[in-house]
């Protein structure tokens, strides 16, 4: 069976985002080449905590029996759209949310899940909008699907760039496979050009505890 994903938009003025997963049914039609297949919605994922405006859908990413969802206007307390992410697993044919991400160190208007990316034992979040060591400088964080226990996803790492300043949105794209993650930082100056840098990191140790760009 293989899995997609769709972010459709309802209501004109609730701004409430709903997130479904597809499958591809039996019966694969061939032509001119290209394949067509009947689609058919499987799951609805929505977050039990879920509140108007969170932007819940604005990025997801899927890997095997996971699918990772970013809610980066998500409000914590009384910090407000310092955003989320949520993992949901699959059982069968059913969805269920597992768990909630949100950075240790958030804070009002840092849109962490503006990217997410999932991939086995591990998910990427960014967070274009941390202030880390000045505005919107940015960050990303690596999650592990053990750390706390079985199947309770923590925080391993929070990536910044070594050479970062204010305004440069690390953090506005993220991808992860096996021990390797990057992060888009699509607002660097350098020589007063603004280049799309893509900045790399490898795990140096099991579970990515260190993690080296």
């Amino acid at each position: 069976m293989t899995l997609y994903i769709l972010c459709r938009l309802t209501g004109s003025l609730k701004q409430v985002f709903i997130l479904y997963v597809l499958a591809v049914v039996t019966g694969v039609v061939m032509f001119s080449g290209i394949a067509y297949a009947d689609i058919t919605e499987t799951a609805k994922l929505v977050p039990e905590d879920g509140a108007y405006n969170d932007l819940f859908g604005s990025s997801v990413s899927i890997s095997g029996d996971y699918v990772i969802v970013g809610a980066p206007n998500d409000d914590e307390g009384v910090l407000t759209n310092n955003g989320a992410a949520y993992i949901f697993q699959r059982s069968g044919s059913t969805w269920s949310q597992i768990a909630k991400l949100i950075a240790p160190d958030r804070s009002h208007n840092d849109a962490f899940g503006y990217s997410v990316s999932i991939s086995g034992d591990y998910a990427i979040v960014g967070k274009p909008f941390d202030d880390h060591t000045g505005s919107n400088y940015g960050s990303a964080y690596i999650f592990y699907r053990n750390q706390d226990g079985p199947n309770k996803w923590g925080q391993v790492a929070k990536l910044v760039a070594s050479d970062g300043g204010a305004n440069d949105n690390f953090g506005s794209s993220v991808a992860i496979s096996g021990d390797f993650a990057l992060s888009g930082r699509p607002l660097t100056m350098i020589t007063e050009v603004i280049p799309d840098l893509v900045i790399f990191f490898s795990a140096l140790e099991a579970h990515g505890v260190r993690w080296q760009s």
